[in-house]
């Protein structure tokens, strides 16, 4: 798995205080057809549990993917989102399967 990291989000990381990234999901609730949702959920704390996630080091940046995640996607960018009054997170490349 190939994992790039945008220079926006090393400088976010850095403006932050951390040198972490955390690749994990949240279910959105229900879709049309019944069924929950999952969609990507990044963070840039150390996760709770760290046995629950795969540690790769990229660069100086600790990134943390949820072992249960099933992705099919062979490259993951992780990039920076400046809105009006935040930055934000997110990631790119991440077509999630349910098991």
């Amino acid at each position: 798995m190939n994992i790039i990291i945008a220079d926006e989000v090393k400088a976010f990381l850095i403006k932050k205080n951390s040198m972490v990234l955390t690749l994990s999901t949240f279910h959105t609730g229900s879709s049309c057809g019944g069924g929950a949702l999952m969609m990507p959920e990044v963070g840039y704390r150390v996760p709770k549990v760290p046995d629950h996630y795969n540690i790769i080091k990229v660069d100086d940046i600790t990134v943390y993917i949820k072992n249960n995640l099933n992705i099919t996607s062979e490259k993951i960018e992780f990039v920076a989102i400046k809105n009006l009054l935040a930055t934000t997170l997110d990631v790119r490349g991440v077509r999630i399967k349910s098991n």
